[in-house]
């Protein structure tokens, strides 16, 4: 390990009010999947992976309560990337993802914050991130338009938009038509202010 090439990261570690709220609804178990979750995806995102040990420490839990949260988190289907796993994952898809496929498919906000342990405010947050996404889509942007665009990563602008191309039918027509005319709504309106142009 101590030969292998080394990035700095920034990681979020304590999310303020949306953390507490987790706390208050899922306990310390369902606030560390949470916070396992961001942190690997935050890493990746800069060129890093994290280590099962980096995670305990950052945590200050043992190594052993974050394998068995990390292993309850691929049972429910959510990748964690950790340097351990990291070219072994399969299909699996990441958190935020996940959480756009369950609005996809109909299930409420609530609904989505019981079963994943997210506030309604980030659900909300990676749901119209997608819809951005599926807008530059729309408009023929490349991905790292796309990525620029939506404020995110260009891996997570893809696996957005594999996301769109698996839900683009005719069952799941009206929740991205509601998305899109949201999303609509919000590029018009940041237009307007100066922040966001997708033309």
């Amino acid at each position: 390990m101590r030969e292998l090439p080394k990035v700095t990261v920034k990681l979020t570690v304590d999310a303020g009010a949306e953390d507490q709220e987790v706390f208050r609804k899922h306990g310390a178990s369902g606030l560390r999947e949470v916070q396992i979750c961001r942190m690997t995806e935050e890493a990746l995102e800069q060129g890093g992976v994290l280590t099962q040990e980096d995670i305990a420490d950052i945590l200050q839990v043992d190594v052993r309560t974050i394998r068995r949260t990390i292993k309850q988190l691929q049972e429910r289907g959510i990748r964690v990337q950790t340097r351990g796993l990291y070219h072994d994952i399969g299909p699996s898809i990441s958190h935020k993802a996940w959480i756009v496929s369950l609005y996809l498919d109909y299930k409420t906000y609530s609904e989505i914050a019981r079963t994943t342990r997210h506030t309604t405010t980030s659900i909300k947050r990676y749901i119209m991130d997608f819809a951005r996404v599926v807008l530059c889509i729309q408009k023929g942007l490349n991905l790292a338009e796309t990525a620029h665009i939506a404020g995110i990563s260009e891996r997570l602008a893809r696996e957005y938009a594999g996301l769109y191309l698996r839900h683009n039918t005719p069952e799941h027509a009206e929740r991205l038509q509601d998305l899109i005319t949201k999303a609509s709504r919000n590029v018009a309106s940041e237009e307007q202010k100066g922040g966001l142009a997708v033309s």
